[in-house]
């Protein structure tokens, strides 16, 4: 039996599948190589991986001379006999092929490309999971503060994750995105910025504060002289008064270098400089009414982990499609969708997990006319129940509005079931006045011969489509009938 070939020479089963796996590894190399070129893998990591793939490459040249000796010395003891023998796919256990050999065919590993599922897809247990697969080692942002790719995707458990231990640093004034979020300010998270400073003036007076301009952090003094301000001079020229007795800014409420604007501090005059006395941490902005972190200009709860995650409303569904919200201090569901009711349409329309349950989906037969769509149910049951089966189907009791659509409603139910078929009109409210389910009047009709009878005291108040089974009936008419009998329904989407 001939073998699996390789440059024109014969392999046995068990290098045919060491062949199989170097290609993978081959293909392992070329990734890593246009990982590099895109600048998405350093050198170190680039170095590491192409090293463990070029290996496999030395393992098939090994394979190569050591199978071509045997078919040369022609001994068979020195083949490879270790695999089971078998004569087709069939005979191998699951995941393995049956490979022809010099001494015959064995069984051995199905190598595929690496894909991430915790399965080893190429018979090489040293290769990584996944890393034959595009997402694999692609740039991604974990879940840490900033917003920046500087994170690999990498395979754990057979699931793809983004492999970010790193955060940006803080976002400092030098007009670049720190931290890869626009909607931050530039030097927001400077500790440079904030500080007392003092500008061009004459004085000495620490009168103005740090800010970030245009990339850069300046003094926003442009202040007169002063008084006896906090700057470690005499301005008064009295040396009797304190250092900043004078200064309306000392002893004042201030915020310090924390994330929030509430002066939750006490400014101070400290060695000829203002600073602010406060100890408390950041006040996040979380939903509740209150203005926490002190600034107008940003939502309440926009700091709030709970909002914007999507959720369920007070509909009957089960389906997420509403969007937590901070709506007067609390955190509500915004979901305005209604109810996704259960229809007959291989889709699970309430998420509840379960597709077309229960009698929402009992047998009925599809048709369609000028862009309607109808049911023709024929389970035989009373008007009321036909009623309620069509609403369940997110259909109602079809209305009949012209003569065509007479012609084939009746043409169609009864060659599905010579019977009376249900049809909407009705008139339960008011003896004599029919109208349609949805109360709208009835406008055309095709009343049979002496129809509607309205036998028994009034109690025929259900329209039908006559199946004309009885000597007084005329078939593909219409009649009155008692709700309470069974008789197949057509419902109208």
């Amino acid at each position: 039996m001939a073998g699996s070939s390789f440059r024109g020479r014969c392999l046995s089963p068990r290098c045919a599948q060491k062949r199989l796996v170097a290609r993978s590894r081959w293909r392992l190399v070329v990734l890593v190589g246009k990982r590099y070129a895109q600048g998405m893998l350093g050198p170190t990591t680039s170095r590491r991986l192409w090293l463990a793939a070029l290996g496999s490459l030395v393992m098939l040249s090994g394979c190569f001379v050591a199978d071509s000796a045997l078919t040369s010395a022609g001994d068979a003891s020195a083949r490879d006999s270790s695999g089971d023998g078998c004569m087709e796919d069939s005979d191998c256990p699951t995941g393995e092929l049956c490979i022809p050999g010099p001494e015959g065919a064995s069984c051995a590993c199905d190598a595929q490309p690496e894909i991430c599922d915790s399965v080893d897809n190429d018979c090489d247990s040293s290769t990584p999971d996944g890393s034959e697969d595009e997402r694999y080692l692609m740039p991604c942002d974990g879940e840490d503060e900033d917003a920046c790719l500087d994170g690999l995707m990498v395979c754990e458990g057979g699931a793809f994750v983004c492999d970010d231990d790193e955060s940006a640093g803080p976002d400092i004034c030098d007009g670049v995105d720190n931290d890869c979020d626009s909607s931050t300010p530039d030097g927001s998270e400077d500790d440079r910025l904030g500080a007392a400073c003092d500008g061009v003036d004459l004085d000495l007076c620490l009168e103005g504060v740090t800010t970030c301009a245009e990339g850069s952090v300046v003094c926003s003094d442009d202040t007169d002289d002063a008084l006896e301000v906090c700057d470690g001079a005499d301005n008064d020229c009295d040396p009797t008064t304190a250092d900043g007795a004078g200064d309306v800014r000392v002893g004042a409420p201030c915020d310090g270098d924390d994330a929030d604007l509430c002066a939750d501090g006490m400014a101070v005059c400290d060695a000829g400089r203002l600073a602010c006395d406060e100890t408390l941490r950041d006040t996040s902005e979380i939903c509740d009414g209150v203005d926490n972190d002190c600034d107008p200009g940003t939502a309440d709860g926009s700091a709030d982990a709970r909002v914007g995650l999507p959720c369920d409303g007070l509909d009957s569904d089960l389906c997420e499609e509403g969007m937590t919200a901070c709506r007067g201090g609390s955190v509500e569901c915004a979901d305005m969708t209604g109810d996704s009711l259960e229809i007959c349409d291989a889709l699970d329309n309430d998420c509840d997990g379960v597709v077309d349950q229960g009698e929402t989906c009992s047998p009925c037969v599809r048709a369609t006319l000028a862009g309607a769509v109808y049911l023709l149910c024929g389970e035989e049951v009373e008007w009321e129940v036909a009623r309620s089966a069509c609403m369940r189907r997110g259909y109602r009791l079809t209305s009949i509005a012209t003569a065509a659509e007479d012609e084939f409603l009746s043409s169609t139910a009864l060659a599905e079931e010579d019977e009376d078929w249900w049809i909407g009109m009705n008139d339960i409210a008011t003896e004599g006045t029919w109208v349609w389910e949805s109360g709208e009047a009835v406008g055309f009709t095709n009343w049979g011969s002496g129809e509607p009878g309205n036998y028994s005291a009034g109690s025929y108040d259900c329209g039908v489509i006559e199946d004309g089974s009885a000597p007084f009936e005329d078939p593909e008419e219409w009649a009155d009938r008692p709700c309470d009998n069974d008789k197949p329904y057509i419902c109208e989407l």
